[in-house]
């Protein structure tokens, strides 16, 4: 019975001990991967939790939008399509359709822009605008995609 309970005590020592060992080891490894986790934008302008907030508000807002014209943007391309395929459509259909593709991609650009704008003067500080427009300018940099997918929270 004596050597049981000893048994029992020692299985529970070194239990007890080996969760310890892992809360060190992994705990710290877990909180890094925690803060690295956040979206690109948060981590490089060291937003704040309310600012985080604010801008997901924006957001919500600008992809409702957003999703519209995509929805119309995608509608008139598959139109588009359909008319290249009907050899017998006269350039002048094909040239208004072209141009309601162009007036589509121009609205999108003109609100991810304001969307942008509107985070620019709202929600950030001096210092978070000047990092705000580098990253805007590298990001603009011919030959590169412009929004990361991890760039807002």
């Amino acid at each position: 019975m004596k050597n049981k309970l000893l048994i029992w005590g020692l299985i529970f020592s070194v239990a007890l001990n080996i969760s310890f060992v892992t809360t060190f080891i992994v705990y710290p490894r877990w909180k890094s991967y925690r803060e690295n986790s956040k979206p690109f934008i948060v981590r490089e302008l060291g937003l704040s939790n309310s600012q985080v907030e604010k801008i997901n508000s924006f957001y919500k807002s600008y992809l409702n939008k957003i999703k519209k014209l995509q929805a119309d943007l995608q509608k008139e391309r598959t139109e588009l399509t359909e008319i290249l395929i009907d050899r017998k459509t006269s350039p002048s259909i094909i040239n208004a359709k072209l141009r309601k593709i162009s007036f589509l991609q121009m609205q999108i650009q003109k609100e991810t822009i304001e969307h942008l704008s509107t985070i620019e003067k709202e929600v950030l500080t001096p210092q978070q605008r000047q990092k705000f427009y580098i990253i805007i300018k590298k990001q603009l940099s011919p030959g590169r995609i412009w929004i990361r997918k991890d760039f807002l929270p």
